[in-house]
């Protein structure tokens, strides 16, 4: 495989073939508007087509590498601020799809003491970001555009956020 080496497996979830990890990134993504809190849940806007850096490398997403078999068990967290202690599970990702280039997802939202917060901060629209860990393999040459073309990733975990990665730079985000 042709791609940089770094990161890790995940339990149940099969690589694509290739003799080396993937590396890992971040997206900066938002809460739809409109979204509400409706029986614990909401919808989140994860990713669209876009540049992100990775290890100092420009790399563009594209939704027909994107793999979301993880995204699709039920069993992807999401996060408080990306911090993985159990205090700050907020919930757990029920679905995710693709739409017209951009990648969405519905989460359920924890009924814990810490989490009612953040649903009080989400319903007040206050609380209007987010972002998303994902694992992803790319070439070792970059594109007469001088960005390297991605051929496989997969989220892993999603994150409300307040400030999200690589949100004052462009491109928006950065690992």
């Amino acid at each position: 495989m042709d791609g940089q080496t770094v990161g890790g497996a995940i339990p149940g979830a099969p690589l694509p073939p290739g003799d080396d990890w993937p590396s890992r990134g971040e997206t900066t993504g938002w809460v739809e508007a409109g979204a509400g809190t409706q029986a614990g849940r909401v919808t989140l806007l994860l990713a669209r087509e876009e540049e992100i850096i990775v290890q100092s490398v420009r790399c563009k997403l594209t939704m027909a590498q994107c793999d979301l078999s993880l995204l699709s068990t039920g069993r992807a967290p999401l996060l408080i601020e990306h911090r993985q202690p159990i205090e700050y599970l907020a919930g757990v990702i029920e679905e995710a799809w693709i739409d017209a280039g951009r990648l969405f997802a519905v989460a359920r939202l924890a009924g814990t003491p810490r989490v009612a917060e953040t649903r009080r901060l989400l319903r007040e629209r206050v609380l209007r970001n987010c972002s998303m860990g994902l694992l992803l393999r790319y070439g070792r040459e970059p594109g007469p555009d001088g960005v390297t073309p991605v051929s496989w990733w997969r989220p892993y975990e999603v994150s409300l956020c307040t400030l999200p990665a690589g949100w004052l730079e462009a491109p928006r985000a950065r690992v």
